[in-house]
């Protein structure tokens, strides 16, 4: 009770709202600094585990922030930490058994060699494709890297931009690359030193058969007459795509390409 009869009302007044919203905000600043994994909230059986690696660096729309996981043998997995600018192999108890030494900008995309005792990895903001042996992490063989956007350059030319996605074919080893700022999907022999083919027009995109508009992802099938690719392709700023098939063996000629397969 107040003089005069009065009761106090409003619980607080505006002394009480402030120190409410300064509750808000340092909780905010909480939960920020400790990079809470909020989408998981409540129970979550369907994960094993969570590794949280350093502390993103924004590359911009065209690269992206995530890079790509590849299973291996006995539950390890490496994993390409592309703010990080490196490439980790993890155990499966959440330890990091090896760290990449070369070099990398945003390594992203990683696919397993058909020997299964490396990894290719595709330096995106780098434009190059790696070979890093396994266990260790260390450089092997050639790598194939160019001088980025190359429009119209000759189709054996080591040239890419911001290669996107990567696929190995389990029958012959060879290595199919999105090379995403040139609007094409290359194939390489297994040892990265020759071009086989391409697909698409080196640097125009487009929309018409034999064409590409930034390529991302890929993955090769195995049917019985060899393998084939397919890669999105993301036409105008709605994101539709859609599936690109290998070429025949007629445009694989004119690409420079060899015999099928």
């Amino acid at each position: 009770p107040q003089r005069g009869g009065g009761e106090r009302r409003g619980g607080g007044g505006p002394s009480m709202l402030w120190t409410t919203l300064a509750l808000v905000v340092a909780a905010a600043s909480v939960l920020d600094r400790s990079r809470l994994l909020l989408p998981l909230r409540g129970p979550t059986p369907h994960v094993e585990r969570i590794i949280e690696l350093d502390e993103p660096r924004h590359l911009g729309s065209f690269l992206g922030n995530s890079g790509t996981v590849a299973p291996l043998p006995n539950g390890r997995f490496c994993v390409s930490d592309t703010s990080g600018g490196r490439v980790l192999l993890v155990g499966a108890d959440n330890t990091i058994l090896a760290s990449s030494t070369l070099p990398l900008e945003a390594p992203g995309a990683i696919a397993l060699a058909r020997d299964r005792g490396s990894i290719f990895v595709a330096d995106a903001a780098g434009h190059a494709v790696h070979r890093l042996a396994l266990p260790g992490l260390q450089q092997v063989g050639s790598s194939f890297s160019g001088e980025g956007m190359r429009p119209g350059a000759p189709v054996r030319s080591p040239c890419l931009s911001y290669p996107a996605g990567l696929a190995v074919s389990a029958s012959t080893g060879r290595v199919f690359i999105s090379d995403k700022g040139n609007h094409r999907v290359l194939c390489l022999e297994e040892s990265l030193e020759e071009v086989v083919f391409q697909y698409g027009a080196c640097g125009q995109a487009g929309s018409a058969d034999g064409m590409l508009n930034l390529p991302g992802g890929i993955c090769v099938l195995e049917p019985q007459r060899g393998p084939v690719f397919g890669s999105r392709s993301s036409f105008g700023e709605g994101g539709t795509g859609r599936e690109q098939g290998q070429p025949g063996r007629s445009a694989m000629a004119e690409a420079g390409g060899g015999g099928g397969g």
